[in-house]
C-alpha cells in the first residue's frame, strides 16, 4: 500500500518499520505484501503458511499506510480509500519528513 512496501517489525512495538525506529538489524522480521490477500514474512526458522483474522489484516494495512514516507497506493474499487483516510499517519510535511520532503521537491524540479 505504501510507497515503502518492505517493512521491519519488532515483537512489542506499537508500529513498524524504519520510519518508525525499526532498523533491519533491530528488527524480529521483515514483511512484505505481495497482493491484496499475500504476504510474505522473513524471520529466522522454519517457514510455514497461516491466515490471519480480518483485525490482523486491518492491523497489517495500518502499519503500510503509517510507514509510507509520502504516497499510498490501493487498486480503484478495492473499498481502501475511506480506511486508508481513517489511519492516523505523520504526513510529509511534518517534522522531520518536512525537510526531507521538501529537499526531494527540489531535486525533482530539476
Amino acid at each position: 500500500m505504501g510507497d515503502i512496501p518492505a517493512l521491519t517489525v519488532r515483537r512489542g512495538m506499537p508500529s513498524a518499520g524504519v520510519n518508525s525506529g525499526i532498523g533491519y538489524a533491530f528488527a524480529d522480521a521483515i514483511v512484505l505484501p505481495i497482493a491484496p490477500d499475500y504476504l510474505i514474512r522473513i524471520v529466522d526458522g522454519p517457514s510455514r503458511y497461516v491466515e490471519i483474522r480480518n483485525e490482523e489484516v486491518d492491523e497489517l494495512n495500518a502499519w503500510q499506510v503509517r510507514g509510507a514516507f509520502s504516497h499510498v497506493y490501493f487498486r480503484p474499487g478495492s473499498g481502501l480509500e475511506e480506511y486508508i483516510r481513517s489511519v492516523d499517519r505523520p504526513k510529509p510535511s511534518d517534522g522531520v519528513y518536512r525537510d526531507f520532503y521538501q529537499l526531494c521537491e527540489k531535486l525533482t524540479r530539476r
